[in-house]
């Protein structure tokens, strides 16, 4: 997707204990970040999504900046606008939606 700017999060794993980074596209809201675990219409979570909501905290890399975020799941109109926003610029969220039954999380990552 040429022009959009992607982060790099990192989680520690719920399981093992160790980190793992993952490239994902992201929009601003103020100083949040919004990120949206879609696994590409898996019918299940992506883990860094399990492994921010079970630890409350991941590292987020922005070019040489790298701070702590804790993550907020986005719920009713915020959720609409966000996904609206994301899928703007890339529709394939729209279309993972018909691949699972699952609701896909719009996250919030707010630094600190």
């Amino acid at each position: 997707m040429g022009g959009h700017e992607q982060l790099l999060l990192t989680t520690v794993g719920r399981k093992s204990g160790k980190e793992h980074t993952t490239p994902l596209f992201f929009t601003r809201d103020g100083d949040r970040l919004i990120v949206i675990a879609s696994f590409g219409g898996s019918d299940t979570h992506p883990a860094w999504y399990l492994n921010l909501r079970d630890r409350g905290e991941g590292w987020v890399e922005l070019g040489t900046d790298k701070f702590r975020v804790t993550p907020t799941v986005l719920e009713g109109t915020e959720r609409e606008e966000h996904w609206r926003a994301m899928a703007q610029f890339w529709p394939d969220y729209d279309k993972y939606t018909t691949k699972t039954t699952r609701r896909i999380p719009v996250v919030a990552l707010t630094r600190g």
